[in-house]
């Protein structure tokens, strides 16, 4: 199942464009868990990074369409965003925050379609790398590549990012398993590096990001196995 967002102002859009998700489900035989929106200030109050795609009008009242997704970007920067508008001249402007495309009203259904299934594509792609964290106050989707290194403390993971630093619970085992092993390797019984990050390795030390962290010795055979197939897979790009 996937999860869209509708925020658009106007009913009739919005009954279009539920009438083409339904039609493109029993068309294709996948499956939505629709959310609508009156305005971008209801979305961003109520958001959680939960949404796989979401279609937002660009003319809306109060918060417009470009300033609510510049504020969307900075609590989820992978969600795919895909803008449905009249203004195509504002639409173009869309990859200041990462829109993967824009559908122009009145919509048609094989246009929608044809979009539709370009953002699934992308946003299942995208889905793959990045992990949902659930902190005290916030969820949180965060890419892969913006991490630096997952830090333990007994049963909590702090994972150092560049956004900053975001909290939870969990265990570093369980982690392991959901991360892409050729990118992230254990240097420590406390610490998961992403190897994108890796500036060097020493003996006792691995340098993450400009931060100094421990090397065990059960890891340095692994961590340098590890890190030498991510220089040969970049070599081969």
């Amino acid at each position: 199942m996937l999860y869209i967002a509708i925020v658009e102002d106007n009913e009739a859009d919005r009954s279009v464009l539920l009438e083409f998700l339904r039609q493109y489900e029993e068309d294709n035989g996948c499956s939505f868990q629709i959310t609508w929106f009156p305005d971008g200030v209801s979305f961003l109050e109520e958001f959680k990074p939960v949404y796989d795609i979401v279609m937002m009008d660009i003319e809306m009242p109060g918060l417009g369409g470009m300033d609510t997704a510049r504020r969307l970007r900075e609590v989820d920067p992978t969600v795919c965003l895909i803008f449905v508008t009249n203004l195509a001249q504002y639409a173009i402007n869309g990859y200041e925050v990462d829109a993967i495309d824009f559908m122009l009203k009145p919509l048609q259904y094989y246009q929608f379609s044809v979009r539709l299934s370009k953002a699934i594509r992308t946003c299942d792609l995208r889905k793959e790398r990045s992990v949902s964290i659930e902190t005290p106050s916030s969820l949180v989707r965060l890419p892969l590549d913006e991490i630096y290194y997952v830090e333990s403390d007994k049963h909590y993971l702090t994972y150092h990012a560049v956004r900053g630093d975001f909290r939870c619970r969990g265990q570093l085992k369980s982690l392991m398993a959901e991360l892409p092993g050729e990118m992230f390797a254990r240097c420590h019984a406390s610490y998961l590096v992403n190897l994108e990050h890796v500036e060097r390795i020493d003996r006792n030390q691995v340098f993450v990001h400009g931060k100094a962290l421990p090397v065990s010795r059960a890891c340095q055979k692994s961590l340098m196995d590890a890190f030498t197939r991510f220089l040969g897979g970049r070599r081969g790009w």
